[in-house]
């Protein structure tokens, strides 16, 4: 970030900052990465696990394929599987993706990460339910891999 400093007056003065654009040496220096995803989501009464397999290219658009085994639905123990189709971006340590197409198991959400650690590491996010609300919720682990074409 550049620091600019500008006199306001004699006795106070003013801190301007401005972003520098910088590019993210995670995505532009392949032709694309994988994030692979692996953990669970809630919202009260629901609880399902995640696979994701997400291709992000070097301009940050994202996507790719989450699988489901929905594990509990309404307060009701289940074991269903299902494959939920999704596009978005990734910028920096902030995901987010949009379901588009789902089997007929499972709804498509809205969902908003974010990842904690470099390679590897942790996400937590939340998601934007049928209901219209953010009332899911996400955790789990997630990596990287890079791929050149």
């Amino acid at each position: 970030m550049y620091c600019i400093k500008k006199e306001m007056t004699s006795l106070e003065s003013a801190v301007l900052l401005i972003p520098e654009k910088i590019e993210d040496p995670r995505t532009c220096q392949y032709d694309h990465r994988i994030l692979l995803l692996s953990g669970f989501w809630e919202k009260p009464k629901c609880r399902a696990k995640l696979q994701g397999s997400i291709y992000v290219f070097s301009n940050g658009s994202a996507d790719g394929i989450i699988n489901w085994q929905v594990l509990l639905q309404h307060g009701t123990k289940l074991n269903v599987f299902g494959r939920e189709k999704v596009n978005g971006f990734v910028i920096g340590s902030d995901v987010e993706l949009d379901g588009y197409e789902s089997d007929f198991t499972i709804y498509t959400d809205n969902y908003k990460m974010h990842l904690v650690g470099g390679e590897a590491g942790v996400f937590g996010g939340k998601s934007l339910t049928r209901e219209r609300n953010w009332s899911g919720t996400l955790e789990g682990n997630y990596q990287f891999k890079n791929r050149k074409a």
